[in-house]
């Protein structure tokens, strides 16, 4: 006989979600690849080419030359890895709340590993040459590449470097400032708090707006870092320069359409040549030859913004939770106005119901 609270979890699960065939159209279903073994941030040089060698032939000279291989050692960053116990990689949709994970993700190490973990990375590694990486360990995950131009004039490859491949922990970092800035903007925009807009945003003369954040993802926090403009045309320029908006119909002395633009104009940069859409047969059971549309994301940073997008559309929405106080997606969701908390947070606080039960006999 099942036990009651079963009963109930089951009946949750089957009232807040919908069928797939239900979901809108628009509620784009994308994948990551995922590290079976996680990762960790190793310290490491850029190699150049990307990790690209051999013979390639210069039209002004007769003898084929080796391309540069020298690492600048005077340029050593911090990457993420892939880690050596790692043995496979699984390809898995992209979590529908990654979005709002995203805006919360504070720019340090620990979280950004723990993000990666559960998402992967983020879509621009690097051909990197580390020593805290062992080949021996790493097996398939990096190569040997010969070095040819360490001294010889011939280009005779003198020696070989393992070389992995890595994303730069300071580009993480510059991701996550770049779109909680944008995340705030939009929230503000939606919420019409225009105090709050009024220090995020600038007018100057009615001909232009600028959008200014600081690392901490914060406006104003570091002067100039990542200011933007949207600028009106000038009807002098021969010829005119190309402008997103008609800053002429944006309504007088509001903030909250620039704002909403600023956030627009970025998204579409972020998923400009990162995606593509089209149709396709579902492939089902029922009916093989249903015509579905798809997406195909190249990398999790555009799939990101992508979600983003059907925020603002609309499409997506999300609450905030009652117990841990994050962010949540419920777009999925049957009933948005009864899903309160987390599912993992609903569980917890029933957990802990239960054993002050049992130490309270």
């Amino acid at each position: 006989m099942l036990h009651s609270g079963y009963l109930s979890r089951i009946y949750s699960c089957l009232m807040n979600s919908r069928p797939i065939s239900e979901n809108p159209v628009t509620l784009f279903r994308t994948s990551s690849t995922v590290a079976g073994g996680g990762y960790r941030c190793v310290w490491g040089y850029k190699h150049p080419n990307g990790g690209e060698y051999g013979l390639k032939t210069n039209p002004e000279r007769p003898s084929p030359l080796w391309p540069p291989d020298w690492v600048d050692e005077r340029i050593r960053q911090e990457y993420i890895v892939v880690s050596e116990t790692t043995d496979y990689f699984s390809i898995r949709p992209v979590l529908p709340d990654a979005y709002v994970e995203f805006a919360e993700l504070a720019p340090e190490k620990d979280a950004i590993i723990q993000f990666a973990n559960r998402h992967g990375w983020l879509g621009f590694p690097d051909c990197i040459h580390t020593a805290d990486v062992d080949p021996v360990k790493a097996r398939g995950l990096g190569g040997w590449i010969p070095v040819s131009q360490q001294g010889a004039v011939d280009g005779t490859a003198l020696s070989s470097r393992y070389v992995v491949q890595g994303e730069s922990l300071s580009r993480w970092k510059d991701e996550i400032h770049g779109y909680a800035a944008y995340f705030e903007l939009w929230r503000a925009a939606k919420a019409n708090d225009v105090n709050q807009l009024s220090k995020m945003i600038k007018r100057h003369k009615d001909v232009a707006f600028s959008f200014r954040w600081g690392k901490s993802g914060r406006s104003r926090s570091l002067g100039n870092h990542g200011l933007s403009f949207i600028s009106a045309a000038n009807p002098s320029e021969n010829p005119p320069r190309h402008r997103d908006f008609d800053l002429d119909k944006f309504p007088a002395g509001s903030l909250i359409e620039p704002a909403k633009a600023f956030v627009i104009r970025k998204i579409n940069s972020k998923l400009k040549d990162n995606l593509f859409v089209g149709v396709r047969f579902t492939e089902g059971r029922r009916d093989p030859f249903r015509v579905e549309a798809y997406v195909v994301v190249k990398t999790l940073c555009a799939a990101i913004w992508l979600q983003f997008s059907e925020l603002l559309t609309g499409v997506r929405a999300y609450k905030t939770c009652e117990i841990c106080g994050k962010l949540m997606d419920v777009s999925e969701c049957a009933r948005k106005a009864s899903k309160r908390v987390h599912d993992s947070c609903s569980n917890r606080r029933r957990m802990a119901r239960y054993r002050n039960k049992l130490s309270g006999r």
